[in-house]
Protein backbone atom coordinates (compact mmCIF):
# COMPACT_ATOMS: atom_id res chain seq x y z
CA UNK A 1 0.00 0.00 0.00
CA UNK A 2 3.03 2.31 1.00
CA UNK A 3 4.10 2.08 -2.41
CA UNK A 4 1.31 2.24 -4.63
CA UNK A 5 1.06 5.53 -2.40
CA UNK A 6 4.47 6.56 -3.55
CA UNK A 7 4.06 5.86 -6.79
CA UNK A 8 0.89 8.01 -7.13
CA UNK A 9 2.48 10.97 -5.09
CA UNK A 10 5.35 10.76 -7.38
CA UNK A 11 3.34 10.68 -10.33
CA UNK A 12 1.43 14.08 -9.06
CA UNK A 13 4.35 15.58 -8.23
CA UNK A 14 5.93 15.11 -11.87
CA UNK A 15 2.67 15.95 -13.82
CA UNK A 16 2.42 19.41 -11.41
CA UNK A 17 5.76 20.08 -12.42
CA UNK A 18 4.92 19.27 -16.37
CA UNK A 19 1.70 21.64 -15.96
CA UNK A 20 3.76 24.56 -14.65
CA UNK A 21 6.83 24.38 -17.05
CA UNK A 22 4.28 24.38 -19.50
CA UNK A 23 2.18 27.35 -18.40
CA UNK A 24 5.76 28.91 -18.06
CA UNK A 25 6.19 28.80 -21.74
CA UNK A 26 2.96 29.53 -22.53
CA UNK A 27 3.12 32.90 -20.73
CA UNK A 28 6.78 33.40 -22.00
CA UNK A 29 5.49 33.00 -25.55
CA UNK A 30 2.32 35.42 -25.25
CA UNK A 31 4.35 38.41 -23.00
CA UNK A 32 6.83 37.76 -25.80
CA UNK A 33 4.32 38.67 -28.28
CA UNK A 34 2.49 41.38 -26.61
CA UNK A 35 6.30 43.28 -25.94
CA UNK A 36 6.87 42.57 -29.89
CA UNK A 37 3.38 43.82 -31.18
CA UNK A 38 3.43 46.73 -28.27
CA UNK A 39 7.26 48.19 -29.96
CA UNK A 40 5.06 47.89 -33.08
CA UNK A 41 2.00 49.44 -32.06
CA UNK A 42 4.49 53.04 -30.79
CA UNK A 43 5.93 53.31 -34.58
CA UNK A 44 2.14 53.83 -35.76
CA UNK A 45 -0.05 57.45 -35.53
CA UNK A 46 -1.63 58.36 -31.81
CA UNK A 47 -5.12 57.61 -32.89
CA UNK A 48 -4.29 53.82 -34.49
CA UNK A 49 -2.42 53.13 -31.34
CA UNK A 50 -5.26 53.80 -28.91
CA UNK A 51 -7.24 51.41 -31.02
CA UNK A 52 -4.34 48.36 -31.53
CA UNK A 53 -3.82 48.44 -27.72
CA UNK A 54 -7.02 47.97 -26.50
CA UNK A 55 -7.40 44.92 -28.89
CA UNK A 56 -4.34 43.87 -27.67
CA UNK A 57 -5.70 44.27 -24.16
CA UNK A 58 -8.65 42.10 -25.51
CA UNK A 59 -6.90 39.49 -26.43
CA UNK A 60 -3.25 38.16 -26.09
CA UNK A 61 -3.42 39.86 -22.67
CA UNK A 62 -7.07 38.47 -21.96
CA UNK A 63 -5.34 35.03 -23.04
CA UNK A 64 -2.64 35.23 -20.14
CA UNK A 65 -4.93 35.94 -17.77
CA UNK A 66 -7.21 32.96 -18.45
CA UNK A 67 -4.39 30.92 -18.81
CA UNK A 68 -3.22 31.82 -15.00
CA UNK A 69 -6.60 31.49 -14.39
CA UNK A 70 -7.21 27.99 -15.40
CA UNK A 71 -3.74 27.03 -13.94
CA UNK A 72 -5.10 28.46 -10.59
CA UNK A 73 -8.59 26.30 -10.57
CA UNK A 74 -6.61 23.54 -11.64
CA UNK A 75 -4.58 23.90 -8.68
CA UNK A 76 -7.25 24.54 -6.33
CA UNK A 77 -9.13 21.50 -7.85
CA UNK A 78 -6.12 19.27 -7.08
CA UNK A 79 -5.57 20.82 -3.26
CA UNK A 80 -9.19 19.76 -2.69
CA UNK A 81 -9.19 16.85 -3.73
CA UNK A 82 -5.76 15.46 -2.41
CA UNK A 83 -7.59 16.05 1.05
CA UNK A 84 -9.80 13.29 0.86
CA UNK A 85 -7.60 10.97 -0.53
Amino acid sequence: MKIIYATTVADRTANRRQTHNELQNKLNALIGDVRLFEKGIKLLPNDVQALLVKYLLKTLCTDIVTEILNYVAAEQKFKYCYRYF
